[in-house]
């Protein structure tokens, strides 16, 4: 037998058979074996880079066509990634909570909620908890102060997550940025709300109802209504609510209280999602490029720039002169209209 050839043999007599490996001369053959395929046509290739070549010259213009939409694809696997949209089919498992998904990126980015989940931590005496209410009523029960002050307003807090979350009304940052557009959010769990809008992911699951949720937040609020006595009436009308809270607030419709107070102008408010909102606004301003002022908002701004162009953008329909601002026009109106505030008492005239 010649040195560069090497025996074939099969796995039952390699082991049978006491060869000593070491005498003999072993010269590698060129390997043969096909590891690259065409998803078009199958055909076989040793090189990657021959399968590229083979791709360009004879599929460049070649498209794949789906037999339940029509929609064309360049390559086979494209199709296969596609028909599981038609078929329903969701290949790719998450190994913790055994949600399936069509898309391995889909998995991938539903891998990140599972890695942010974690023991919340108190914030002053570094305990950690299994639940964010549990946490509270430590922080409330062991730290009633309030250590953590705003060095712009001085509001306390008594969590440092808190208090910086609470910096984001003074600076308008936005730190928790969408991987899938160009939104940015001052909370995580507003980036979480605001991200199911592109995957339409509910992680978060009632163990009663099965019913889904986007945060663990929106999940424990909904546990409330499977206890007992859930609904809560108000005693001035027939709404009722699944929680006490929700209940207190509403009742100030009817008693006109306003208790949340803004901390910048001082202004009341009845519900929170109010006081939220006017803050927005009241730490935004505008300023002018050109003598510096501000205002609260752009509409005042663009008006008090007329001053510095002189541009009359209010016209009048009827003669076509111009004002700066709108109040002028309206004003200037009565004259065609021969509205006449002031009417003499003792003649007609």
């Amino acid at each position: 037998m010649p040195n560069n050839l090497i025996p074939s043999l099969s796995l039952k007599s390699r082991k049978s058979t006491n060869i000593q490996r070491d005498s003999i001369e072993i010269t590698p053959l060129k390997s043969t074996k096909k590891v690259a395929q065409c998803h078009t046509c199958e055909k076989l290739f040793t090189k990657n880079s021959s399968l590229k070549t083979h791709i360009q010259t004879v599929h460049n213009n070649e498209r794949i066509q789906c037999p339940v939409c029509e929609k064309l694809f360049t390559q086979k696997s494209g199709l296969g990634r596609h028909m599981r949209l038609h078929s329903g089919e969701k290949p790719f498992k998450c190994p913790t909570c055994k949600k399936t998904f069509i898309q391995r990126g889909h998995l991938t980015v539903h891998m990140q909620v599972h890695k942010k989940e974690k023991q919340y931590k108190c914030q002053i005496c570094d305990i950690t908890f299994p639940t964010k209410e549990i946490l509270c009523k430590h922080t409330s029960c062991e730290h009633s102060e309030k250590p953590f002050v705003c060095n712009v307003c001085g509001k306390k807090f008594s969590r440092k997550t808190e208090l910086t979350y609470h910096s984001y009304t003074h600076t308008s940052e936005r730190p928790h940025k969408c991987v899938y557009c160009e939104k940015s959010f001052s909370k995580r769990s507003h980036l979480a709300v605001h991200t199911s809008s592109h995957t339409g992911e509910k992680p978060y699951q009632c163990s009663i109802c099965g019913k889904t949720f986007v945060t663990q937040g929106r999940l424990n609020k909904h546990t409330t209504t499977h206890t007992e006595n859930r609904l809560q009436k108000c005693a001035y009308c027939e709404k009722a609510f699944a929680n006490k809270d929700y209940l207190m607030e509403h009742m100030r419709i009817h008693t006109g209280e306003k208790p949340l107070q803004c901390h910048i102008c001082g202004q009341s408010f009845e519900m929170r999602h109010m006081i939220k909102r006017h803050v927005r606004f009241c730490t935004r301003t505008y300023t002018c490029d050109i003598c510096g002022g501000t205002f609260k908002r752009k509409l005042h701004l663009d008006i008090h720039m007329s001053v510095h162009t002189g541009e009359k953008r209010f016209e009048c329909e009827q003669c076509g002169k111009s004002f700066k601002h709108n109040t002028s026009l309206n004003k200037h109106k009565k004259v065609h209209t021969k509205e006449l505030q002031y009417v003499c008492t003792v003649s007609s005239f």
